[in-house]
């Protein structure tokens, strides 16, 4: 209902009247301001100048003629004026100004307004510079953890300030913006997964509610706690049973090692290492089990410093071995002499061998087997055989530590019957 009477009082006055009085007005705003003598500019004009913005302050214009104030304002670090704003109340005496540039001269020109877009013969201009945030005073870079550097900071005692940008030095020498820290007491960062032994440059810029940043602080340096050098000299033995063990040299004092601790890996193919154990000591045995003898293993030792940093790799692994079995038996021969199993082999030339065992399998059955210990001499003879029975022997030769050779080849014997 509104709307339709609406649309009828448009028809009753005319859409070219009402284009007309709209264009009128566009001329209006848009018109030149001519001068008029009789009106003078403002005077006793005062300035605050902020980081990114300006105060003005005048005294109260008492012409009655005046109906405001038109604001000219130049370019940054220029001198031609341009209107900025037209304040249309005469009884006004501040203006505020922002979205400046820090650190900026500007040039500024406040003339009265008067009516029929009249402006005074003069105007006053004044000239002001933005002003900056403070670079922070105090900046320390410090290395005490492992592949990281730690910056820390003065907190900005300007209280405007809401954050601040760490910036750390590229390769290219620019400095560029890695974290940002928020609010104004926050005044650490740590760097992290850096490269070992390498020197870093960082500075710090704080930044206000509005977006300002100061001048960036003095920059500071650090190097990362570089990782402990190869562990020289590590030597693997190959004359223990069923045991290696791994010596080393003492590494020497290195920045970032509180306590001297080792770590031991092993491998089978020199390539893929795995942890074997931690000792604060210069040795370490290596336990094999009963089925490893014979068997040789590359080792690895490191320096192992604070907080997981661990030393390089040593270029020369040491490859260590258990001790092998003693040599087999030598001419193994089997005879039935008086129905009875015969058996005698040669000593070979093994200074290692102390003793013999002679094994016995029932009809190529493990699981029917003897074993025949402590033979000291080079023969045998087994009194305990049965009729209708296949026996398969082999012998093999034993070592001080218990370590058996490979045995010899079976030889099968069986007891006649009477």
């Amino acid at each position: 209902m509104i709307a339709k009477i609406l649309w009828t009082c448009l028809k009753a006055i005319g859409l070219g009247t009402l284009l007309g009085i709209f264009l009128s007005a566009c001329a209006s705003l848009n018109a030149p301001l001519q001068k008029d003598s009789s009106l003078s500019p403002p005077d006793s004009i005062h300035t605050i100048v902020d980081v990114s913005s300006v105060g003005f302050e005048w005294n109260l214009i008492q012409n009655e003629n005046a109906q405001g104030f038109v604001i000219y304002r130049s370019k940054p670090n220029s001198r031609e004026l341009f209107e900025i704003e037209r304040i249309k109340n005469r009884f006004a005496t501040h203006y505020y100004d922002h979205h400046l540039k820090p650190q900026t001269t500007y040039l500024y020109g406040i003339a009265t307004l008067g009516e029929n877009n009249t402006i005074s013969q003069a105007m006053r201009t004044i000239e002001i510079k933005t002003s900056f945030i403070d670079a922070i005073e105090s900046v320390f870079a410090t290395n005490s953890k492992p592949r990281a550097i730690k910056i820390i900071f003065s907190p900005h005692p300007n209280p405007s300030v809401d954050s601040y940008l760490i910036q750390r030095l590229n390769k290219a020498g620019e400095f560029k913006t890695i974290a940002k820290i928020p609010h104004r007491l926050s005044a650490e960062y740590f760097d992290e997964n850096l490269q070992n032994g390498k020197t870093y440059t960082y500075r710090v810029i704080a930044k206000s509610f509005e977006g300002i940043e100061s001048k960036p602080s003095q920059s500071v340096s650090a190097r990362t706690i570089p990782q402990p050098a190869p562990i020289e000299n590590i030597q693997a033995s190959n004359d223990l049973a069923r045991a290696i063990s791994i010596t080393w040299q003492e590494a020497p004092d290195t920045q970032g090692v509180s306590k001297k601790l080792y770590k031991i890996s092993y491998s089978l193919n020199g390539k893929s290492y795995k942890h074997l154990a931690t000792t604060d000591k210069t040795q370490y045995t290596h336990k094999l089990t009963d089925k490893e003898d014979g068997v040789s293993y590359y080792y690895q030792v490191v320096l192992l410093g604070d907080n997981g940093l661990q030393g390089h790799l040593s270029s020369y692994p040491a490859k260590g071995s258990s001790l092998p079995p003693p040599s087999t038996p030598k001419h193994f021969e089997g005879k039935m002499l008086d129905n009875k199993a015969t058996l005698s082999w040669q000593t070979p030339s093994d200074e290692r061998i102390v003793s013999y065992v002679v094994y016995r399998k029932e009809n190529g059955l493990w699981t029917q087997s003897a074993r025949f210990i402590d033979i000291y001499d080079t023969h045998f003879i087994d009194k305990e055989m049965q009729e209708d029975k296949v026996y398969a022997y082999s012998v093999v030769s034993i070592d001080k530590n218990g370590i058996e050779s490979a045995p010899t080849p079976e030889i099968k014997l069986q007891k006649a019957k009477p």
